[in-house]
């Protein structure tokens, strides 16, 4: 499928760049900060632990969290999507369960895209102790995330192994966090992963050796109403370059927001992150099924972003809110992605250097309905 209108097809990653990446080395330590980069707060300190921390509670009513972790094996092209959730209804008469879901992407055969869930009662969820969260026999820790998930004829196990990054992205803002009135809360404890160990789909096998990952965290008292997400650290030819954005819709209410976006950068070894409330409001988006077009201004400098995706290689599963209405995610791991890095130039801005990335680009669109043109695998 050619990309949207306007979306700029970007180059085919050669293996030279695929080795230029330098998969095999640990591309998780953090980066400088630059005085003043960031216009609303410098990311947290060595917090992953703690901003992974679970938030439920087992008389807790009106609730979910999730983590998750994907990455892109480099050798084949190939992604995994792995998700740890609870769930807790609003209506207390419904029990709370916990989810394991996992999706692998192949390149190669859209048809052989697998996508499975498993659900678990009360007893079968474990949070703290010697991992972060425990869905059956599926564990999420610092620093290593395991699992085997048997459902609707697919079987994936994987065994990731990954050092954690010593800062935390945050969408939000602390002093809007701290209100309250969200009823999301949406962080990144690891943006920039080099994951090792293996995972086996069916009958085969991909061992990992530094690969690009990343891992999240949401929680709060419903998911959000519509949202595009999106996630690169696997550019060509720029090892060490991160992106990670965000435009959503939250009803807050009887109301429904518009659309507000946040951003960050890792580029040259500098974090940037863009979540304040103007950035938010004025932060120019458009999104929908298989792409994303923004331009985003922060000082001299501009980001403008292109990403697209291809419709086979989308997996849609539904997500059940606490109010057990369903949420639909078109996923994929294999998107694409052009960013132009431009300055200031008199009354323009000038192009001063061009990132691309082909299908290594995690890129989700989520809404309370399917898209007419796609079918549910999970639903």
């Amino acid at each position: 499928m050619p990309p949207p209108e306007g979306v700029k097809e970007p180059v085919h990653e050669t293996p030279s760049v695929r080795r230029a990446l330098k998969p095999g080395v640990d591309r998780s330590r953090g980066a400088t900060m630059c005085s003043g980069a960031c216009p609303t707060e410098r990311p947290s300190d060595h917090r992953m632990l703690e901003d992974n921390l679970s938030r439920w509670r087992p008389d807790r009513s009106g609730f979910y969290e999730i983590w998750y972790l994907k990455l892109n094996h480099l050798l084949t092209g190939a992604a995994l999507w792995v998700r740890y959730g609870i769930v807790a209804p609003r209506d207390g008469s419904v029990a709370p369960w916990g989810e394991l879901w996992g999706i692998f992407f192949d390149p190669d055969d859209p048809a052989a895209n697998r996508a499975g869930l498993e659900r678990f009662d009360v007893p079968a969820i474990r949070t703290g102790g010697e991992a972060i969260v425990r869905i059956g026999g599926a564990s999420l820790g610092a620093g290593r995330a395991t699992g085997r998930l048997v459902a609707g004829g697919t079987e994936l196990e994987w065994d990731l192994r990954f050092a954690e990054n010593p800062t935390t992205f945050h969408h939000v803002p602390g002093y809007l966090r701290a209100l309250g009135i969200l009823p999301t809360q949406v962080c990144t404890p690891n943006v920039d992963l080099a994951v090792h160990g293996s995972f086996r789909v069916g009958g085969r096998s991909f061992e990992l050796g530094g690969d690009p990952g990343q891992q999240g965290h949401i929680w709060g008292r419903r998911l959000g109403h519509r949202w595009t997400w999106a996630h690169c650290n696997s550019f060509a030819g720029a090892a060490g370059a991160v992106f990670e954005g965000i435009t959503a819709q939250v009803r807050v209410g009887p109301f429904v927001s518009p659309p507000l976006t946040s951003m960050f950068f890792r580029l040259d070894g500098v974090d940037l992150t863009l979540n304040s409330p103007g950035f938010m409001v004025r932060t120019r988006s458009d999104h929908g099924l298989a792409f994303w077009r923004f331009v985003a201004d922060h000082r001299d400098r501009r980001f403008v972003g292109e990403l697209s995706a291809r419709l086979e290689d989308i997996v849609v599963v539904g997500y059940t809110d606490t109010d057990l209405s369903k949420v639909y995610c078109h996923n994929t791991k294999l998107g694409s992605m052009r960013l132009l890095v431009q300055e200031r130039s008199g009354r323009s801005h000038e192009t001063r250097r061009a990132l691309e990335s082909h299908r290594c680009v995690a890129l989700e669109y989520v809404d309370r309905t399917v898209h007419p043109s796609m079918r549910v695998s999970v639903p």
